[in-house]
């Protein structure tokens, strides 16, 4: 009998233990930090401009060391323009707080979970505005957090691509004349 009484007394801690264990309440606070990429001079009064759900939500400014905070929500999907300004070029991100499975993700164990995040955004200057193009800034991300299943955690699902692009339209210069006229002197 009392080995059963045990075994009970287990079994509905168990149950109350696991139904204790989900995660219920979830933010993610994330700080931005904007800096010049070749100089690493911070940028102040930088303009970030934050989009929840496809609805411009709110303009946020770096201080003066280029930092920003704020804090996103879960089930959301955000997209964060750094806006172009004194020759600096814009970059954009994408943050997805959806389908995120509370009862199975890696942090289920913590009743409220809030995951710090610090992004760090280089900016750069436009060095040759004839010949370099950085249009697919605008619309493709930099930084794509996202939530993933089979990692049960949020990475960066951002095309490995993207600096490498980058590094080459910053090496692109234009031609000069007796370039493209082929002309020796």
């Amino acid at each position: 009998m009392k080995l059963k009484n045990i075994f009970l007394a287990a079994a509905i801690l168990f149950i109350c233990v696991s139904a204790n264990a989900q995660t219920s309440a979830v933010q993610f606070p994330f700080s931005f930090h904007v800096f010049d990429e070749d100089t690493n001079l911070d940028l102040a009064e930088y303009e970030l401009v934050l989009t929840e759900d496809g609805k411009p939500v709110k303009t946020i400014v770096t201080n003066e060391k280029g930092i920003v905070k704020y804090i996103f929500k879960i089930d959301k999907q955000y997209s964060i323009q750094v806006k172009s300004k004194n020759d600096y070029i814009g970059k954009t991100i994408f943050i997805d707080t959806r389908n995120i499975n509370l009862s199975d993700w890696k942090y289920k164990k913590f009743e409220t979970f809030s995951l710090e995040y610090d992004i760090h955004i280089k900016l750069f200057k436009q060095s040759d505005l004839r010949c370099q193009n950085f249009e697919f800034l605008k619309q493709t991300p930099v930084i794509f957090l996202k939530y993933d299943s089979n990692k049960k955690d949020i990475l960066d699902v951002a095309s490995d691509d993207i600096i490498s692009q980058i590094k080459k339209e910053r090496k692109h210069k234009c031609k000069t004349i007796t370039q493209y006229l082929d002309v020796k002197f």
